[in-house]
């Protein structure tokens, strides 16, 4: 079994989703790179150019979640987000990171709501398991004791 399955289940186990909004899940999320993911995007010297877009990208999504920016800006970055990983084919780990990246920088949009959290969830398990499988574990725990917490 994969590291993302087993964080996965794990979250699934531990939290009931059915209870967890849109707007939770994303400031969880985003808490949980800012605190494990961007300092090791740090540490792999991804260049400061790239890392300026990271955090760029972060801090989007953040603002928006705070009303802090549009959706107009949001999908703007968005947009550039995308052109980033398109870009950067050579890059693997940079173009892992964009991919977690941009699937915090959506509005949630009504008509996905068939989609739920629980997909949400595995969707930033597999990205986090591509950036790197070590991640997978401690995305889990952050899940489980940010949802304990504010229980």
């Amino acid at each position: 079994m994969y590291q993302g399955q087993i964080a996965y289940r794990k979250i699934l186990r531990h939290v009931n989703l059915d209870l967890i909004e849109y707007g939770r899940l994303m400031d969880c999320t985003i808490s949980f790179i800012r605190s494990e993911i961007l300092p090791m995007a740090k540490l792999a010297h991804v260049g400061k150019s790239r890392l300026n877009k990271i955090n760029g990208y972060v801090d989007a999504a953040s603002n928006f979640l705070r009303g802090n920016i549009s959706v107009a800006e949001l999908e703007k970055n968005q947009k550039q987000a995308w052109r980033d990983y398109d870009a950067s084919e050579k890059y693997e780990d940079y173009r892992n990171l964009i991919r977690l990246l941009v699937c915090c920088l959506y509005e949630k949009d009504p008509e996905s709501e068939m989609y739920g959290i629980e997909m949400l969830v595995e969707l930033f398990v597999s990205c986090i398991e591509d950036v790197n499988a070590s991640f997978c574990n401690k995305y889990a725990n952050y899940v489980i004791k940010y949802f304990k917490k504010a229980d």
